[in-house]
Parts: C-alpha cells; structure tokens; sequence
C-alpha cells in the first residue's frame, strides 16, 4: 500500500509539520511531497488507521532526517576519490546508525 503524505521542514532542516496528502496534492508553499510504501496488517481495524499513519511518519521522518544529514553529493564523490569505496562506506554508515529506519 502506497501512502502520499506532505512535509514541511523547520530552518535547522528538521521536520516541522508531517500530514497525509490528497492523491493529486502538489507541493507548493513550503509543503514538501513523498509517497511511502506500507506492507504491513494489523487485525484490530480500530488501531489500523493510527498504526498505519505512525509507522507512515516515522518512516517519512527517519528518511528525511538521513537525507538531510548525509554529506553532498560532491562531498561523497571527493571521499570516494581521495579514500576509496571503504572509507565512504564507513562515513554513510555514521548516519545510519544515527537516523536506523524503523521497523
């Protein structure tokens, strides 16, 4: 199940407001967009909708913290250049560790 959802981020880049968005939604304003993918079930139908939509934002949260947190583009290109395939590794793998995607 694909979920849209809309983000917006705060001025240090952290996620500000996180809300389900309406299929044809667009970003605009200072609304971010994304789709999230949800293959879970649960039974109770009571507690679906609200899982479903805390495991959406802790997943949508969990991505956007690592993308903001990773280093450049051209900053992993140059690691990868001056310190090899191992070294980058090594970096990515800090922001991982700090942002691990939710289960």
């Amino acid at each position: 199940m694909s979920i849209k959802y809309k983000y917006s981020l705060d001025e240090l880049g952290r996620v500000n407001h996180l809300a389900f968005a309406e299929p044809n939604f667009i970003a605009t304003d200072g609304w971010k967009v994304g789709d999230c993918d949800l293959t879970d079930a649960l039974p109770d139908i009571e507690t679906l909708h609200e899982q479903k939509y805390l495991d959406a934002q802790a997943l949508v949260k969990y991505k956007i913290d690592r993308q903001s947190a990773y280093p450049s583009v051209g900053e992993q290109l140059d690691e990868i250049f001056h310190n090899g395939i191992d070294s980058w590794k090594a970096v990515i793998q800090v922001t991982k560790d700090k942002y691990p995607k939710p289960e």
